[in-house]
């Protein structure tokens, strides 16, 4: 039952299918005036959500804001967890995988002298 409600859910909070049906709506509707009012509402709704701006705009507002310190104590150790270097056969080498980005604040960390010894 969750399944279907979230696929329906899904489907019908789409962008795509609002800016559809208001596009169909002011082309199939038969009264001058309602015709009016629904081509103005679908411009205004294939602005909104084609604009990258307005987009960025919105979603601002749902992330959290990045909390930096500005002196970090000193560990004896740092741990860093990873599972995305692999073995490449065709190259005969280490490779890593997209996830590699959190190897690098561990580095910095490490050679700014805020972590001692480095364990993996």
């Amino acid at each position: 039952m969750f399944f279907i409600l979230s696929k329906t859910l899904s489907v019908l909070l789409s962008p795509f299918l609002w800016v559809l049906s208001s596009w169909l709506s002011s082309i199939l509707v038969k009264g001058v005036k309602i015709k009016k009012i629904m081509l103005r509402v679908a411009i205004r709704l294939s602005v909104i959500f084609s604009n990258s701006w307005i987009a960025g705009l919105f979603a601002g507002i749902w992330e959290v804001p990045e909390k930096t310190k500005q002196d970090p104590p000193v560990y004896d150790y740092g741990i860093f967890l990873s599972r995305m270097f692999e073995y490449n056969t065709d190259l005969t080498r280490l490779g890593t995988r997209g996830g590699s980005d959190r190897l690098w604040p561990a580095i910095h960390l490490y050679h700014g002298g805020k972590i001692k010894k480095y364990s993996y």
